[in-house]
């Protein structure tokens, strides 16, 4: 009988992770945590903006879209057995870019130079970090374990760069972010979060919302 070396090979991996997402894994409760995520996009904006945004994917030539977001200098101390608060900074990024296919680049170069990259000739960027106080709480057996709820609020930052037709902006309100999430400890200081949440920041009298996907670490 002939044995199919790759089918195997995937059971072998199906079998992996079904076996880490249900071994029992339990981390100690800390005196301190620090969070750190990254993930995915989408945003809606008021009519100006959004005009802004039309305007600068259907100037002539071939635009791109990326949506990036993320969960950085995340620092949270235990409140009880199921809940941590702290601070952390949200940030969203919302990249619209035409590459000059003659120039040489790759995604690597985009994501650490943008949007001064050799291959990009003409962009857009609209960033948005809030800077908060956040509070996650956990229904599992500890924190870091099972089904959460988050609520962060703070100081709101924009900050809009284009070489199209707008010089750079800048300006900072309120925001508020509510998310839901699921936590999975892998090791004694190690826990592995999946986190959706919605933020809407209110800043020069407009509303920018975005809705949020990311996976972190909570060490």
């Amino acid at each position: 009988m002939k044995v199919c070396n790759s089918c195997w090979a995937l059971r072998g991996l199906f079998i992996a992770a079904i076996l880490l997402l249900t071994m029992p894994a339990y981390s100690a409760k800390e005196s301190w945590y620090t969070y750190w995520a990254l993930g995915a996009s989408t945003h809606s904006y008021d009519a100006d903006i959004q005009a802004f945004k039309d305007f600068a994917q259907n100037q002539p030539g071939s635009f791109s879209n990326i949506e990036v977001a993320s969960d950085l200098w995340g620092f949270y101390w235990p409140w009880g057995d199921s809940t941590i608060a702290g601070v952390v900074v949200s940030s969203t990024s919302d990249n619209i870019y035409k590459l000059d296919l003659n120039e040489p680049n790759n995604l690597a170069e985009f994501y650490t130079g943008f949007p001064y990259i050799s291959g990009a000739s003409e962009y857009v960027s609209i960033r948005q970090h809030l800077m908060a106080a956040s509070i996650m709480h956990f229904y599992g057996d500890e924190i870091g374990s099972g089904f959460y709820v988050r609520g962060d609020a703070g100081i709101a930052i924009l900050r809009i760069e284009s070489d199209i037709a707008s010089p750079v902006v800048r300006d900072e309100g309120i925001g508020v972010l509510a998310g839901i999430g699921y936590g999975l400890p892998l090791s004694e200081d190690t826990r592995l979060l999946f986190g959706l949440s919605f933020k809407y920041n209110k800043i020069g009298g407009r509303d920018y919302r975005s809705s949020v996907f990311t996976i972190g670490g909570l060490w």
